[in-house]
Order: C-alpha cells, then sequence, then structure tokens
C-alpha cells in the first residue's frame, strides 16, 4: 500500500486550499492509500475535527503556544480566522515558524515514511518540505495565492524559488497558471501539469425539483474582504429591480479585521434584503445552493474559483469575474451554454487591489450581468443539457485526482527504476 504525507500550512478547512486538501485526503482513502497529513492549527482548535477520517495520522503544527507565540500564518491577507501574515514573520517569529514544521516534518518522515509527498502551495513549506526531503518524489500543488505572495514578499523569493525548483512535478489549476508558474519560478513546462480543481458529487448536485422564481436568491460564498469584491456586490445588488419578483442576497463566509467589520456594516445598510450565513460547513454550503438561483462571484484574484463549479454542479446559473484561467477551464460547453456571464476585473495594483476610478463602471457591468442572469432564469430557468452536465462532472474531486494519481505513479515508477534526478541535497 503506498503512502502519502501531505503538507499544509493553514487550518485544513474554511478556505479553498482547504477544501482541495480535505477532497485529496477523502480520494486517496477511497483508493486504499495510507496517508498522514501536516497543518497548522491554533491551541484553541478542535484539531481531532480538522481530519474526519480516524485512519490518517495527523502532525499539527500549534500556534498561539510558548513556542509559537502567534496565530496562524496564512496565504491571504485577510483570512477567516485570525492569523499572521508572511510580511510579518521575519526574525525570531520566522525561526520558531520554521523550527516547529522541521520537526514535524522530521517526524512525520522518521514514523510514517512516506512514499510519495504532496505539498500545498509553492512558498515556504512546500520549498523547506523539498530541502529536507531530497529521496522521495514530492508534487507540489498551486492555488494561486502562493504566485500572489511571491510577486508581493520579495525578501522570501530566493528561498522560495530554490527550494520549490526541487520539486518532482507541480500540479496546476489551469493551462494559464502552468505558464505563470514556469515564469515565476523558473521551473521547466515539462515538470508542470494541469490537474484543475474540483467539488464534492456526493454534497453539490442539482435539486429534484424546480424553484419558486418569485423570491428569486442570489449568493456568494468565501472569504469576506475587499479583493473578493464584496463592497462592490453589495453596491450593484443594491440597485437591482425586478418588478414583480422579490430578491435576496445570501452572504456565506467569514472574515478578520477592519474589511470584515465594515462589509458587515455594509450589509445592514443594504435597501434590498441581504441575508449574512456566516461560516458554514460544505454540506450546509450545498444545502443553500440549491436553494437559491444564481451565484455571483465579484473576486479580483483567485488561484482557481472551484466554488464556481460547486455552485453550478448545484444547478445554479453563474455571474463570475473573468479571473485568468477560469473560462479556459471551465471549457467550451459551459461557456457557451448560457448558464455563465463573466465581468471583466478592473486594472488591478500590487495584484488584487483595483485602480479605485474604475470601481463604478466595474459595478455597474456586475449589476448589469446579475440581470441577464435573471431574465435569462425567468426565460428559461436552469435546465441543463446533457452535454453541460457530463462537462459539470469530468471536474469532480475524482477526476481532479486521477490526474495527480496518474503523476504519482510515474514518479513512483521512475523512482523504482532508479532515474528520479539527484537534487543534491541533505536533510536538515
Amino acid at each position: 500500500m503506498k503512502r502519502i504525507l501531505h503538507i499544509y500550512s493553514q487550518k485544513p478547512d474554511f478556505t479553498g486550499s482547504g477544501v482541495y486538501l480535505q477532497s485529496f485526503l477523502q480520494e486517496a482513502h477511497n483508493n486504499s492509500y495510507k496517508q498522514a497529513v501536516i497543518f497548522g492549527a491554533s491551541a484553541q482548535d478542535n484539531i481531532a475535527a480538522f481530519i474526519k477520517n480516524g485512519e490518517i495520522i495527523v502532525y499539527p503544527v500549534v500556534f498561539k503556544t510558548s513556542s509559537l507565540p502567534f496565530p496562524v500564518v496564512g496565504m491571504s491577507n485577510v483570512m477567516p480566522y485570525e492569523s499572521t501574515q508572511y510580511k510579518d514573520l521575519a526574525g525570531i517569529k520566522y525561526h520558531q515558524w520554521k523550527e516547529a514544521f522541521t520537526s514535524n516534518i522530521k517526524k512525520a518522515l522518521e514514523e510514517f515514511a512516506p512514499d510519495i509527498i504532496i505539498s500545498h502551495h509553492l512558498w515556504l513549506l512546500t520549498s523547506l518540505a523539498a530541502n529536507m526531503a531530497p529521496n522521495i518524489p514530492i508534487v507540489g500543488i498551486c492555488h494561486g495565492t502562493d504566485i500572489r505572495l511571491l510577486k508581493q514578499e520579495k525578501s522570501f523569493y530566493k528561498e522560495v524559488v530554490e527550494g520549490c525548483s526541487k520539486l518532482d512535478a507541480i500540479a496546476a489549476l489551469t493551462q494559464f497558471q502552468k505558464k505563470e508558474i514556469s515564469n515565476c519560478y523558473r521551473i521547466p513546462e515539462d515538470r508542470i501539469f494541469v490537474a484543475g480543481g474540483g467539488f464534492n458529487s456526493y454534497i453539490f448536485y442539482p435539486r429534484e425539483s424546480d424553484l419558486d422564481n418569485k423570491h428569486i436568491k442570489l449568493v456568494y460564498a468565501g472569504k469576506l474582504s475587499s479583493s473578493k469584491g464584496i463592497p462592490c456586490l453589495l453596491k450593484a445588488y443594491d440597485g437591482l429591480k425586478a418588478k414583480g419578483h422579490e430578491l435576496e442576497l445570501l452572504i456565506v463566509g467569514s472574515g478578520t479585521g477592519n474589511e470584515y467589520a465594515e462589509i458587515l456594516k455594509a450589509i445592514e445598510k443594504c435597501r434590498n434584503k441581504v441575508t449574512f450565513c456566516g461560516k458554514v460547513l460544505q454540506e450546509k454550503l450545498g444545502e443553500i445552493f440549491r436553494e437559491a438561483h444564481i451565484f455571483v462571484l465579484p473576486s479580483f484574484y483567485e488561484g482557481l474559483a472551484l466554488v464556481v463549479i460547486e455552485a453550478m454542479a448545484s444547478g445554479l446559473r453563474v455571474v463570475t469575474t473573468e479571473v485568468p484561467g477560469l473560462r479556459q477551464w471551465l471549457g467550451s460547453e459551459i461557456n457557451e451554454s448560457g448558464l455563465i456571464s463573466y465581468v471583466q476585473i478592473p486594472n488591478l495594483i500590487n495584484v488584487d487591489n483595483p485602480v479605485p476610478c474604475e470601481l463604478p463602471m466595474f459595478e455597474d457591468n456586475l449589476k448589469t450581468s446579475i440581470e441577464h442572469q435573471i431574465n435569462e432564469l425567468l426565460t428559461h430557468g436552469t435546465i441543463l443539457d446533457s452535454k453541460v452536465l457530463m462537462a459539470i462532472k469530468n471536474k469532480s474531486w475524482a477526476a481532479v485526482f486521477g490526474r495527480v494519481e496518474d503523476k504519482i505513479k510515474l514518479l513512483s515508477l521512475a523512482t523504482t527504476s532508479n532515474i528520479l534526478s539527484d537534487k543534491n541535497c541533505q536533510y536538515l
């Protein structure tokens, strides 16, 4: 039986990359792999609740303790829980962080003895793992936030690029991202493959009967931050009118800090009805989707908007920004179905901050696209033809894991045949 060690620097839920990790844990279990996982957590967390399968060995790195006296370090500036930003990870904090993860990686390598390592985010922890395990095949998973950090936090650039260059294979979310990884990390494209992202077909599936279109529900799900475009969504939504129909916007997710507080205030001021659902489990999100009509993603930056395919798998129409790679990833069957509308993103400053003077036009375009999908809903409903259904099914987590598993098998074969390249590095 093959043994996989998963490595993840954050709390293993709450975010898109957390969903990716949890989905891989489940799919690998379904395929009879023995597994262990390293992840970040806080002292007050119920660590056992993070990993649903009791057969998975856990090596949590616990923050807000005497040895790590600060919150978990997050890949985004705004996380759905208390976190430390990488720009503040310097000096003693960085050494404490590195020592804690180094200790757990060593322990996992010695006790669990993995055949393969899957490390999430092409960032500091994956770089560390690549240096510590030169003789074990490592697949790095890119989530997009890692590329953003590489462009923003130049102090870590050399360390990240040098370590990640030793990865045996890298899974990209899209063809666009594959080229971006190659350019940013100076890694040949033949070591990068497109695995994509997926949805859990046991959680996200269409409703059994049509909804009442007199009460039209829009829904957003994700982190509550300015970079996700929530303030713009609220302004666009507040200008909507649907004659003879009631409107409701469901906001699902959470955030932290001043941005989160400002968004909650903006929700309270909306003239049209807004229901704040807070953070929910994936199972509950599936239920919410099946009670809604249109999903809206106004984000200025996404690695891959997995929530878009989750919404479509649940039978929703979609309005989304033109985040790089999304249109290509979804494919022509979905893009030409009439079920999805794209809104051009404003020009950006520092990767995910829109030019302020362009926001009014963006908000107007967002409003127009929502109105279009409302009209399409009232005219054509949400009926999916067989080709669209098949295109959506091909985005399931089982299909994504299958593509990564194929790469794992090739790497394992290469190791057995002694043709895996020598990475020329020692255990730390």
